[in-house]
């Protein structure tokens, strides 16, 4: 699980159950950087606007292709996200 927000980060690595599974920076920066054979799931929770959270891992998914059978599931509050066109997913 990323976290971007230092304070909260700090604050959450001290939890006994989700502490371990944090990982400090960005969502997208840190799947870049991990191993993609190691997954079987990938489970995006986003709250921001489409164009600078979503289409971002949109377009990397496009560009590096997963091991077959991944399961992928993305969600977003599409409260700022832009137009309903803008929010659908090709």
């Amino acid at each position: 699980m990323p976290e971007y927000d230092d304070d909260v980060y700090e604050q959450n690595i001290k939890d006994n159950e989700f502490g371990s599974c944090l990982l400090r920076g960005d969502f997208l920066d840190n799947l870049k950087r991990a191993k993609r054979d190691d997954f079987s799931l990938i489970y995006a929770d986003f709250t921001g606007r489409y164009e600078t959270f979503v289409k971002p891992l949109f377009q990397h998914l496009e560009e590096t292709p997963l091991r077959p059978g991944t399961l992928v599931g993305v969600t977003w509050s599409n409260n700022g996200a832009g137009t309903q066109t803008e929010r659908m997913i090709k």
